[in-house]
């Protein structure tokens, strides 16, 4: 509080509070302005999780905290981003200085990457050591070169613990994809037959398989999959949680969280 004045609250009740305005962003900014204690407080909750559109006016506002000296420091409250990537070649420097700065990012979930092949040693780069969960939506991997490109962003990517792929397609059907070994729960949707054979085979040929405690598929996969996909389904453990989710996959909230 305010210099010579004496708490009435302890830290515990404050930040129970600001647990429960977790989802409401106004009240937290609100909340920010009232005192010195109360806004760092409000800080880590309002940027803990954050949404992005690149290139987009709060994009640019993000960006320019990164880069002021007195702001940069926030970036290190960032857990969890939802990047929908650049339509442009050009802003993959940009999607690295963002990555580069969030240190406490510890879960990343991207949207429709058209330059896939540039994004995946940027992930690999700035989040290998750290990143534990990662979700790609509307990824094609068209040539080899894609495909070994994304193969060693999952090498580095040592503790990573849950995986989500939808609609990503790997064109190569001679590739094989090993999975992180750390990996825990893997969720797949709208992957076809040929993409799922490419992940079962990585699975039954790899020297140190995930052992997954959770494997979610949606109904279009697992139909596809049903009949000719039998190295996916022989390499998983016989205690490995199998759950069918019918329009919607992966309903996942957080590491732990179902």
């Amino acid at each position: 509080m305010e210099d010579g004045k004496e708490r009435r609250f302890s830290n515990e009740i404050f930040v129970l509070i600001m647990e429960n305005l977790a989802e409401d962003v106004v009240s937290l900014r609100n909340t920010s302005i009232v005192c010195r204690d109360l806004a760092s407080l409000s800080q880590s909750f309002i940027f803990r999780t954050i949404d992005l559109v690149l290139p987009s006016s709060k994009g640019d506002r993000f960006l320019s905290l990164l880069r002021d000296p007195q702001t940069v420091s926030l970036g290190k409250l960032v857990q969890k981003l939802t990047l929908y990537a650049p339509s442009d070649a050009q802003d993959i420097a940009t999607t690295s200085f963002i990555l580069q700065n969030l240190t406490s990012l510890v879960s990343f979930r991207m949207i429709c990457p058209h330059y896939v092949e540039l994004y995946w040693t940027v992930i690999g780069a700035h989040l290998g050591a750290k990143l534990q969960e990662l979700q790609l939506s509307r990824v094609m991997l068209r040539t080899r070169q894609a495909s070994e490109l994304f193969q060693n962003m999952l090498y580095s990517l040592k503790s990573l613990k849950y995986l989500a792929l939808t609609g990503v397609e790997i064109l190569d059907t001679e590739w094989t994809l090993f999975l992180p070994s750390s990996l825990e729960i893997l969720a797949l949707a709208y992957i076809s037959e040929a993409t799922f054979n490419i992940i079962g085979h990585g699975m039954k040929a790899s020297p140190n398989p995930p052992a997954l405690q959770t494997f979610f598929i949606d109904d279009k996969t697992c139909v596809g999959a049903a009949g000719n996909c039998e190295a996916f389904w022989k390499a998983l453990n016989s205690d490995t949680q199998i759950i069918l989710d019918v329009g919607f996959c992966a309903v996942y909230d957080g590491l732990g969280k179902f």
